[in-house]
């Protein structure tokens, strides 16, 4: 086997600690123009050679050709059907040499509908092959049968990756695990689900003028599936793009697809890339393609009202380490939450889709209705180990990640301020996201007493966007004394309580002026100041200052700050005969009481 590109895994690492949260991100970039980077596309159609018998099998050297452009995609097409155990085999050269012979995936259950437009002209193929940058290629097939498909053709597909590849991987990343309030949904049940981060066709650099200009698009979703791309698995991180590039133009150019098989691709590295499109060309950065029901070519028969995820790579061939899975989890059922959110779908619960397979290529034939899980891997309905052996058994922890991100709570709670003056006239402000059709409740009780000080219902209209001000006053209208209070927000919805959001508010107030302050002489030119423990003030106390005069007043020594705690105070004068004035005040967060004053004569000489 050739060496192929190894990930950094500092890089691998670094990244791994960025996902620490729920899969949460930007909403789309709005009127991003990138010109598409160029992609070599070559065809060949080579005529098989008189094969040799070995055993039971027939081999037929296909290609075999050297010191060709360099290309990191290849793909092998045909007409009509491959007979069954016909495999086709590669060799691939670059700078260490040849590789060893690699099998080329066939699911023939990818594909349109075979009762759409787009089904009358597209190709069969096997999976395309992602490899590291190569510059000659075998090719042979193996087979049971002396006879193999017409019109073989050999696609070679290459698209370098560049310095915008590399920053827009680096931007989508960064932008992974960041909740981000815009282009939320809400469902029935009260749950916001945060769209996430998706790399858009334009960022990847997708060359419109290669699919179809209208896409299809259904009414509804009633189930997504899982799929896997069968490709290689030994990428880097900025690869996304160029191996996005390279995959779309095998689909449109070389299988003759529509468009993308796939609504959305998510690479190794948790990052989602935008597949097919939901837009027409011209429709300008008002059109949201991802956020629409499109129908893809991804599982034959079932196209219509589902969609696909496919992740990059061949997860029947390649183990899954924890860090890659984890990545892989929280990306897939992030992007799930929020495409089956509009619709209200629980991932728990059992879809019926009605198959319009005629090709035999589905486990359900036209006419039948698959019933299967709402997230479903592609094995389920099709005669396929897609999303793989290592991938599959990752959906259970997928469909409850996405049932935990659908929990209808409330969302994006802020109290503004969160301390104020308890006579200061401003209200204090309490947001959040609600069930757009729910009933709230705001409660305030008092942390001191625990007792209910005001309390207010109401019904949500239309919108999820909450807002709420409160005057500090109590039921009566009375205001509020100052102290520590707990406003709490809860809300229903079809007759389930919410969980509760509280938030502690403080009414403030400035100390009073210190206390029972007393002096005592200690020598001819010093006393000592005391004073009791002081009444606590909201918030409390955090310094004690003092400062003394020996011109009655007229000028001042500058304040000298004493611990909160502090009960007493030695003053001491070097003037002989002189009234020492004092004045003592003490401080909060908010502000500091009015000085209070005493006074000691030191003694003549």
């Amino acid at each position: 086997m050739l060496p192929r590109r190894k990930t950094n895994s500092a890089l691998v690492i670094g990244l791994g600690i960025l996902v620490t949260g729920a899969f949460l991100g930007q909403p789309p970039v709005q009127g991003y123009v990138r010109t598409p980077p160029k992609v070599s596309i070559h065809n060949f159609s080579p005529k098989p050679q008189t094969p040799a018998k070995v055993g039971k099998n027939l081999i037929f050297p296909i290609m075999h050709k050297i010191e060709l452009s360099k290309f990191s995609l290849v793909g092998v097409t045909w007409q009509g059907n491959l007979p069954r155990g016909t495999n086709f085999q590669v060799k691939l050269h670059d700078d260490s040499g040849w590789s060893t012979w690699q099998q080329l995936s066939y699911s023939p259950e990818h594909g349109p509908d075979s009762v759409t437009s787009e089904a009358k002209d597209y190709l069969r193929g096997t999976d395309p092959l992602l490899t590291a940058r190569s510059d000659g290629i075998q090719v042979r097939a193996i087979s049971r049968v002396a006879k193999l498909p017409k019109n073989l053709k050999v696609s070679l597909i290459d698209s370098a990756v560049t310095a915008v590849d590399k920053s827009t991987f680096r931007s989508a990343r960064n932008s992974v695990g960041i909740q981000a309030n815009l282009a939320s949904v809400t469902t029935k049940s009260g749950a916001v689900v945060n769209r996430p981060n998706i790399v858009t066709r334009a960022q990847w650099g997708a060359d419109e003028s290669w699919r179809q200009r209208s896409p299809g698009i259904s009414s509804k979703i009633i189930a997504g599936f899982i799929h896997h791309t069968a490709t290689t698995n030994s990428y880097n991180p900025e690869d996304g793009p160029a191996q996005m590039r390279t995959l779309y133009a095998y689909f449109t150019k070389s299988l003759k697809y529509a468009d993308m098989g796939y609504n959305f691709l998510v690479d190794k590295y948790g990052v989602v890339y935008e597949g097919r499109a939901g837009c027409t060309p011209s429709a300008g950065s008002k059109c949201d393609g991802p956020a629409k029901a499109v129908i893809g070519a991804h599982t034959a028969g079932m196209n219509e009202d589902t969609f696909a995820i496919s992740a990059i790579g061949n997860f029947q061939t390649g183990t899954i380490d924890d860090d890659t899975a984890k990545l892989l989890t929280n990306a897939i059922a992030g992007l799930m939450a929020w495409k089956i959110a509009p619709y209200n779908l629980d991932p728990s619960a059992m879809a019926t889709i009605p198959s319009t397979d005629t090709s035999g290529l589905s486990k359900y034939r036209k006419g039948t209705v698959a019933t299967v899980p709402v997230i479903s891997g592609h094995r389920d309905v099709g005669r396929t180990v897609c999303p793989g052996k290592y991938l599959y058994p990752l959906l259970p922890e997928i469909r409850n990640q996405i049932a935990g991100l659908l929990i209808g709570r409330i969302q994006n709670v802020a109290v503004l301020p969160i301390e104020q003056l308890a006579n200061d006239p401003k209200p204090i402000s309490l947001t959040a996201k609600l069930p757009s059709s729910g009933s709230w409740n705001v409660t305030v009780v008092s942390a001191q007493s625990g007792e209910v000080v005001f309390a207010q219902s109401g019904t949500q209209q239309g919108k999820p966007e909450f807002s709420f001000e409160w005057d500090h006053m109590d039921q009566n209208q009375n205001l509020l004394a100052a102290g520590s209070y707990a406003i709490s927000l809860s809300a229903t919805i079809a007759a389930k309580q919410l969980p509760t959001e509280t938030t502690m508010v403080t009414l403030a107030s400035k100390p009073a002026r210190m206390s029972g302050l007393k002096i005592s002489r200690i020598s001819a030119s010093t006393a000592l100041v005391t004073w009791p423990a002081q009444v606590d003030s909201v918030p409390l106390v955090d310094s004690i200052s003092y400062r003394t005069s020996a011109t009655k007043g007229r000028t001042w020594n500058k304040w000298r700050k004493l611990p909160e705690t502090a009960l007493e105070q030695m003053i001491s004068s070097k003037l002989a005969g002189q009234k020492i004035l004092i004045e003592f005040k003490q401080a909060n967060a908010v502000g500091e009481s009015v000085p209070v004053q005493i006074s000691f004569v030191t003694e003549s000489r």
